[in-house]
Protein backbone atom coordinates (compact mmCIF):
# COMPACT_ATOMS: atom_id res chain seq x y z
CA UNK A 1 0.00 0.00 0.00
CA UNK A 2 3.03 2.39 1.14
CA UNK A 3 4.56 1.63 -2.74
CA UNK A 4 1.21 2.66 -4.23
CA UNK A 5 1.24 6.14 -2.53
CA UNK A 6 5.15 6.38 -3.51
CA UNK A 7 4.84 5.91 -6.91
CA UNK A 8 1.33 8.57 -6.97
CA UNK A 9 3.52 11.07 -4.85
CA UNK A 10 5.83 10.72 -7.68
CA UNK A 11 3.53 10.89 -10.14
CA UNK A 12 2.28 13.78 -8.98
CA UNK A 13 6.07 15.33 -8.33
CA UNK A 14 6.44 15.04 -12.11
CA UNK A 15 3.61 16.37 -13.49
CA UNK A 16 3.95 19.67 -11.12
CA UNK A 17 7.82 19.87 -12.67
CA UNK A 18 6.80 19.51 -16.41
CA UNK A 19 3.74 21.92 -15.55
CA UNK A 20 6.18 24.30 -14.21
CA UNK A 21 8.79 24.12 -17.30
CA UNK A 22 5.96 24.93 -19.56
CA UNK A 23 5.12 27.97 -17.06
CA UNK A 24 8.43 29.50 -17.42
CA UNK A 25 9.11 29.10 -21.04
CA UNK A 26 10.76 32.41 -22.48
CA UNK A 27 7.96 34.25 -24.18
CA UNK A 28 9.30 36.44 -27.01
CA UNK A 29 6.10 38.42 -27.18
CA UNK A 30 7.02 39.54 -23.69
CA UNK A 31 10.54 40.00 -24.53
CA UNK A 32 9.09 42.64 -27.33
CA UNK A 33 7.18 44.48 -25.02
CA UNK A 34 10.00 44.51 -22.64
CA UNK A 35 12.22 46.25 -24.97
CA UNK A 36 10.08 48.32 -26.28
CA UNK A 37 9.50 50.17 -22.65
CA UNK A 38 13.26 49.72 -21.07
CA UNK A 39 15.37 49.45 -24.49
CA UNK A 40 14.29 51.44 -27.17
CA UNK A 41 15.63 54.55 -26.06
CA UNK A 42 18.90 53.77 -26.93
CA UNK A 43 18.46 50.60 -29.38
CA UNK A 44 16.31 49.69 -32.83
CA UNK A 45 14.55 46.89 -31.39
CA UNK A 46 11.70 46.06 -33.85
CA UNK A 47 12.45 45.73 -37.83
CA UNK A 48 10.61 48.63 -38.55
CA UNK A 49 12.90 51.14 -36.58
CA UNK A 50 10.69 51.12 -33.52
CA UNK A 51 12.81 53.83 -31.13
CA UNK A 52 11.73 56.68 -29.07
CA UNK A 53 15.58 58.47 -30.95
CA UNK A 54 16.13 59.40 -33.71
CA UNK A 55 19.80 58.23 -33.60
CA UNK A 56 20.02 55.15 -31.37
CA UNK A 57 22.92 55.16 -29.56
CA UNK A 58 23.50 51.22 -29.95
CA UNK A 59 23.51 48.68 -31.62
CA UNK A 60 20.30 47.14 -33.21
CA UNK A 61 18.58 44.13 -31.75
CA UNK A 62 18.40 42.99 -35.16
CA UNK A 63 22.21 43.39 -35.42
CA UNK A 64 22.27 41.80 -32.37
CA UNK A 65 20.72 39.00 -33.19
CA UNK A 66 22.86 38.15 -36.50
CA UNK A 67 25.98 38.86 -34.15
CA UNK A 68 25.38 37.20 -30.75
CA UNK A 69 24.75 33.54 -30.33
CA UNK A 70 21.71 32.67 -27.60
CA UNK A 71 24.29 31.93 -24.35
CA UNK A 72 26.58 34.87 -24.99
CA UNK A 73 23.80 36.73 -25.43
CA UNK A 74 21.53 36.11 -21.96
CA UNK A 75 24.96 36.67 -20.16
CA UNK A 76 25.25 39.87 -21.21
CA UNK A 77 21.73 41.06 -21.06
CA UNK A 78 22.19 39.88 -17.06
CA UNK A 79 24.88 42.54 -16.74
CA UNK A 80 23.87 45.27 -15.19
CA UNK A 81 24.01 48.75 -18.80
CA UNK A 82 26.33 51.58 -18.83
CA UNK A 83 25.72 54.57 -20.45
CA UNK A 84 21.80 56.35 -20.25
CA UNK A 85 20.78 54.08 -18.00
CA UNK A 86 23.62 52.67 -15.46
CA UNK A 87 22.86 50.21 -13.12
CA UNK A 88 20.04 49.20 -15.25
CA UNK A 89 19.02 45.63 -15.00
CA UNK A 90 16.89 43.01 -16.20
CA UNK A 91 15.84 40.14 -14.05
CA UNK A 92 15.90 36.60 -15.12
CA UNK A 93 12.41 36.24 -16.25
CA UNK A 94 13.04 39.63 -18.58
CA UNK A 95 16.71 38.31 -19.79
CA UNK A 96 14.77 35.13 -21.30
CA UNK A 97 12.23 37.10 -22.72
CA UNK A 98 14.43 39.59 -24.30
CA UNK A 99 16.51 37.25 -25.85
CA UNK A 100 13.90 35.19 -26.82
CA UNK A 101 12.71 38.21 -28.76
CA UNK A 102 16.31 38.94 -30.36
CA UNK A 103 16.36 35.59 -31.44
CA UNK A 104 13.02 36.19 -33.43
CA UNK A 105 14.70 38.93 -35.23
CA UNK A 106 17.82 36.41 -36.94
CA UNK A 107 17.27 36.05 -40.12
CA UNK A 108 14.68 33.37 -41.37
CA UNK A 109 12.67 32.73 -38.08
CA UNK A 110 9.76 34.06 -37.96
CA UNK A 111 7.94 37.01 -36.36
CA UNK A 112 4.73 36.53 -35.12
CA UNK A 113 2.98 38.12 -32.59
CA UNK A 114 -0.34 38.43 -31.09
CA UNK A 115 -0.35 42.02 -30.27
CA UNK A 116 0.68 45.40 -31.43
CA UNK A 117 3.41 47.80 -29.67
CA UNK A 118 1.96 50.62 -28.19
CA UNK A 119 4.33 54.12 -29.07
Amino acid sequence: MMLVGGVVMIAAVGKFLSLEAVAVAPSAESGRETSARWCASCHEVAINGQGDTDYHTAASFADVAQRMDPVPLRRYLAEPHIGPTPGFTLNEREVEDVAAYIETLRPGEPLVFTTELQP
